[in-house]
């Protein structure tokens, strides 16, 4: 009866040790301190080719970015809203982050789900807008201006 219940507990001290072990590597390896500066509900304001003249954008589209490393891009119409494309995000320096699109609108160009697409970023001083700039497989380059909500 005692060696069952050393057995037991020897057991169930080993599960515990590698259970955390594991939850601990499954975890994002690096989220730099401006993931804070993320946080929330952007809208689209200005955009345009890497380099180039930035547009004015209309309203309607969307980007969240949630505390748990998650991130939702919609798009609304007088017709209703639709979700573009969501998944993980991880914020990797001071100006690089990287999206994992799990879903993605079968219309919406990009590379295959589950890669990491990276970025560049910049806040404005007051943390009110976000200039992210990226690269499409197909080369190229673009530049978005959100502003926070």
């Amino acid at each position: 009866m005692k060696l069952t219940l050393k057995l037991t507990a020897a057991f169930l001290f080993l599960q515990l040790c590698t259970t955390s072990s594991f939850a601990q590597r499954s975890r994002p390896a690096f989220d730099h301190a401006n993931k804070t500066y993320f946080i929330g509900y952007w809208e689209l304001s200005q955009a345009g080719a890497q380099g180039g003249q930035l547009n004015k954008v209309g309203p309607g589209y969307l980007k969240i970015f949630n505390a748990d490393g998650t991130f939702t891009n919609i798009q609304t119409a007088k017709t209703g809203a639709v979700i573009t494309h969501s998944g993980q995000f991880s914020v990797n320096t001071r100006t690089d982050y990287t999206e994992v699109a799990n879903y993605r609108v079968p219309q919406m160009i990009g590379g295959p789900l589950g890669r990491q697409f990276p970025l560049t970023y910049e806040f404005s001083a007051d943390k009110k807008f976000i200039t992210i700039n990226y690269t499409l497989e197909s080369g190229g380059s673009f530049t978005e201006v959100w502003k926070r909500l």
